[in-house]
């Protein structure tokens, strides 16, 4: 995993509906995101969203929780303090520090119903256990600093006030932002905020205990070779390739393009095809991990869209 983390086709009266907070929103909202590439040509997805009277486009992370954006890219004064400190270390080995801060969020033409929590990044380093991170020797990563000031962390999380920082979409006014379709298809992306029971209906959907994990089990069997894995399936925007972890590895590998792997979620199964060409070209890897886990980055998302419920706990699943 790479990290341990639309305007609104709505028209004006939709958006005075949903920011005057006052129940929960009834109509789609669609957010368009963006693709951006690092100078290596990896692609990346960004998304608007504005702090205050300023408005940022930063990473969007499916693999992390919270909005993290350097201090020095937002004048101080559209924060308010907390008091509180925040630390971070992402799985790509960035170890973030700074301080917990309150700004009122607007996504999508979309307000925040009250000030959310914020980490003001003031320092990356590299976390002691990789220290060959992107920031190593001075360097600039692309998600603080290079191609993004920061990092919408979108994981499925719930309201933990205690904690820095949690899924920004879920304080959306209107409820608006507590399930969400991620379209990740790099000719259109976008995602789609309370989308609609006929929408929800082409979804296979599973349970997730949030609290617990914020992932459903489910197995990925790779074709032409003995790999069998079963365990967490972790939507990892902020990767290009597909990672099968094992503490116990029956191989470790980089397959080759033109590999099928099968994946099955509950009911649900698809067969994902690595290689392809330019942006939708992706790695299937098979390595060493402290759990077992099947991450599905960016280039197997183009074969799919995911449904995220926040409030029920559930999660979504559906081949273009």
């Amino acid at each position: 995993m790479r990290r341990a983390a639309l305007l609104s086709l709505a028209t004006t009266a939709l958006l005075a509906g949903a920011n005057a907070g006052g129940g929960a929103q009834t109509t789609s909202v669609v957010v368009p995101l963006h693709l951006e590439h690092s100078r290596y040509r990896e692609p990346y997805l960004g998304i608007d969203v504005t702090l205050g009277s300023v408005t940022k486009r930063l990473e969007v992370d499916t693999a992390s929780p919270g909005l993290r954006i350097l201090a020095s890219a937002v004048p101080a004064e559209s924060f308010g303090s907390s008091g509180y400190s925040a630390t971070v270390d992402y799985g790509n080995g960035l170890s973030l520090r700074g301080k917990v801060v309150l700004a009122p969020l607007g996504i999508g033409g979309i307000r925040s119903e009250h000030a959310v929590q914020v980490e003001s990044v003031e320092s990356v380093a590299c976390a002691s256990w990789f220290p060959k991170c992107s920031a190593a020797n001075g360097g600039t990563p692309d998600e603080f600093g290079r191609l993004f000031p920061g990092v919408a962390g979108l994981m499925m999380t719930g309201a933990t006030p205690d904690a820095c920082c949690v899924n920004p979409l879920y304080d959306l006014a209107g409820r608006v932002g507590r399930a969400y379709v991620l379209h990740a298809d790099f000719s259109k992306p976008a995602l789609t905020l309370n989308p609609d029971a006929a929408t929800i209906g082409k979804f296979s959907i599973v349970p997730v205990a949030l609290g617990v994990s914020s992932w459903p089990e489910g197995c990925i069997v790779v074709k032409d070779v003995q790999l069998n894995v079963c365990g967490q399936i972790v939507i990892d925007t902020g990767l290009q390739d597909t990672v099968i972890q094992d503490p116990s590895p029956a191989l470790q590998t980089n397959f080759p393009g033109g590999t099928i792997a099968s994946l099955s979620v509950g009911a649900w199964k698809h067969a994902f095809t690595s290689g392809g060409q330019g942006d939708d070209r992706y790695t299937i890897f098979s390595r060493r991990g402290d759990r077992k886990r099947i991450i599905l980055g960016l280039g197997a998302l183009q074969d799919v869209d995911v449904y995220f419920d926040l409030e029920r706990g559930r999660i979504g699943f559906r081949a273009l």
